[in-house]
């Protein structure tokens, strides 16, 4: 007899970001009212004896020297955040046809400020940048970046940062501008990038073990579709790539990051091949498929782009087909779908 399970879930917690607001405006009462407490023990002779104390009230009731650091505080904040923000988009410009990260785009922008007020607090005081270098050695951080640029990006970020908290807006104004050119400019005429072909393609990297096993594999099914090509009159060269495909999805598969095996091969003929890669990791993203970009193959007015991707078992081809030729529109001319058999 099963036991009717009566405990309710408990109530969805709303968040408003008016609670933001009333929460800083609480922040700056409990100042006035500490500061006004500051006021009327300021001379006592009953805090004589404590120095440290003293000090402390001096120093919150100094107003002119408060507002001043205030003010240069929030304005070197605001700088950086506007000199950090084209950075942010000569990323998502550069990063478009691989696919960007939204996440790096927002740790760019905060990264700079928080680097900016990290060296307003420093300054040249070398105690606190030793203290600094002990809480970050604490924090452990395991991100992993897929391009070897975005990093650079993240070293841009903080030296933004670090010129607006040290008040150099100079340097941190040209390093803004030259580096954005600098981008731009090895996008533009792909400065130090492979050629399209098969050779870029990412993520293929299968161990030695795992190779050597492949490459029986393949030499026994050639051997076998040899045979019955021969006896069926037909040539081999069709039967090749369905093999090299097969291998290629194979080597996809990584179970440590959870990457299943493709069972889609996803061939398009464009005629503009750049705006084609755009608008396919765009839709491919909107609909939450993992995806590899597998061959580039420059032909005669066109260019044939191979994805292999991962379709639930429950989708239609064809549908999916017409979207992606939807999506594309006038860069594509033809879009085909074909699965992709699993390898024995």
């Amino acid at each position: 007899m099963e036991v009717p399970n009566t405990v309710e879930p408990a109530p969805e917690r709303k968040q408003h970001p008016w609670m933001l607001l009333v929460y800083f405006i609480g922040i700056f009462i409990f100042a006035k009212v500490i500061g006004m407490i500051f006021m009327a023990m300021e001379g006592s002779p009953s805090l004589a004896g404590f120095a440290k104390l003293n000090q402390m009230i001096h120093e919150s009731l100094d107003v002119t020297r408060h507002r001043d650091d205030s003010i240069v505080t929030v304005f070197s904040l605001f700088l950086t955040t506007l000199l950090v923000i084209p950075i942010g988009w000569v990323y998502t410009y550069t990063k478009k046809k691989a696919g960007f990260d939204p996440a790096l785009v927002q740790t760019l922008i905060v990264m700079a400020m928080v680097v900016c007020g990290m060296m307003m607090l420093i300054q040249d005081q070398f105690s606190r940048a030793l203290a600094l270098v002990g809480v970050v050695s604490a924090v452990r951080f395991r991100t992993n970046l897929r391009d070897p640029k975005d990093a650079v990006y993240l070293l841009v970020s903080i030296g933004i940062g670090m010129g607006a908290g040290l008040q150099v807006y100079r340097v941190a104004l040209w390093m803004t501008i030259v580096m954005c050119i600098v981008f731009l400019v090895l996008s533009k005429y792909q400065i130090g990038e492979s050629p399209a072909g098969e050779a870029n393609f990412l993520d293929s990297k299968p161990n030695k073990d795992k190779k050597d096993k492949k490459d029986k594999k393949d030499k026994k099914d050639k051997k076998d579709k040899k045979k019955k090509n021969k006896d069926a009159g037909e040539s081999e060269v069709g039967e090749v790539p369905a093999t090299r495909l097969g291998g290629i999805a194979d080597s996809l598969v990584d179970t440590e990051k959870g990457v299943e095996r493709p069972n889609t091969l996803l061939v398009l003929e464009a005629v503009d091949s750049e705006s084609a890669i755009g608008y396919i990791s765009h839709a491919l993203g909107a609909l939450e498929i993992p995806w590899h970009l597998v061959t580039v193959t420059p032909g005669d007015g066109f260019t044939t782009l191979e994805y292999m991707l991962r379709l639930d078992d429950g989708e239609s081809a064809a549908n999916f087909a017409a979207s992606i030729e939807t999506a594309c529109g006038n860069s594509v001319r033809s879009v085909t779908v074909q699965p992709i058999e699993a390898t024995v």
